[in-house]
């Protein structure tokens, strides 16, 4: 009798144990969890050069790319940009593009997530000769394209993104 008190003592001990290890392995993860880590841009270190063009990257019309790897790449201008993503498939984790209205006042950095960014195609002598320059809001382009260039087609990222997979098929 008492070999079954005991027997049946450990195998409580076995139930409750086993209960109490779920209970860690299904909610422990709640709290266990790492976040994400947030990506933000960086300065845009000295003598930078392009990653495909290998000229100089300046703020005016710099992009930077994020992979998940770590790597960050550097762009003279978002025409590279764009062409760097779609030769690679259009993978990168994140990238930020300066605000062409910003870019001016070298102080500010204002750069922008390249995916909520709005971009349009210029005149503007860019590194590449693309004339794409991008902005924070509709707003700020609109003031531009009043007076500079009208009736000019504005994009976002991912309306390019849709159109170069168009395309190819």
């Amino acid at each position: 009798m008492q070999e079954d008190n005991i027997k049946n003592s450990s195998q409580k001990k076995q139930k409750i144990a086993l209960l109490a290890l779920f209970f860690l392995v299904a909610f422990g993860s709640l709290f266990f969890v790492p976040k994400k880590k947030e990506i933000h841009p960086i300065r845009l270190p000295e003598n930078t050069q392009c990653e495909l063009s290998k000229q100089p990257v300046n703020y005016q019309f710099a992009v930077q790319l994020h992979k998940k790897s770590g790597e960050i790449l550097f762009f003279a201008s978002i025409g590279y940009f764009l062409e760097y993503i779609k030769k690679n498939r259009f993978y990168f984790d994140r990238a930020f593009v300066m605000d062409y209205d910003k870019s001016k006042d070298y102080n500010s950095e204002l750069w922008i997530n390249a995916r909520v960014a709005y971009y349009v195609k210029t005149t503007v002598p860019t590194p590449d000769g693309s004339g794409i320059i991008g902005f924070i809001d509709k707003d700020g382009l609109n003031k531009y394209l009043k007076y500079v260039v009208p009736n000019s087609k504005i994009f976002t990222l991912m309306d390019y993104i849709r159109e170069a997979r168009d395309s190819k098929n």
